[in-house]
């Protein structure tokens, strides 16, 4: 039980930060590894206390975007490019509405449950 309980938010995080309402899932050549990066993405609000213990992963994103920065400069690195972001910011009480998207609707550009297949 512990086990479960211990690695439950290991396993919550990356899907809550890849799967929101206003989440793109692209194709090449559309899709590039900086649009991925920089458009359409998340950050995890969820406070300084979550930001210390989990070394930054909120700001993953431009860990991908760029792996030489170092993950205590996550934050600042954020806080200076997000006016040029298309970043959605995801707190404690929007995890369970993501929790409900599974399915990219290519034709509507948006995610979708299963209900709706």
């Amino acid at each position: 039980g512990a086990i479960y309980l211990g690695v439950s938010p290991g396993a919550l995080i990356p899907y809550v930060v890849h799967n929101f309402e206003a989440a793109h899932w692209g194709r090449k050549p559309e899709l590039t590894f900086e649009s991925a990066a920089l458009s359409n993405t998340s950050v995890l609000d969820l406070g300084s206390v979550f930001d210390f213990v989990t070394a930054n992963i909120a700001y993953h994103d431009l860990h991908h975007l760029n792996a030489m920065i170092p993950s205590y400069n996550l934050k600042t690195c954020y806080r200076e490019v997000a006016p040029h972001l298309n970043s959605v910011k995801v707190n404690w009480g929007e995890i369970p509405r993501c929790l409900k998207w599974k399915l990219y609707d290519e034709e509507n550009n948006q995610m979708v449950g299963f209900s709706a297949v």
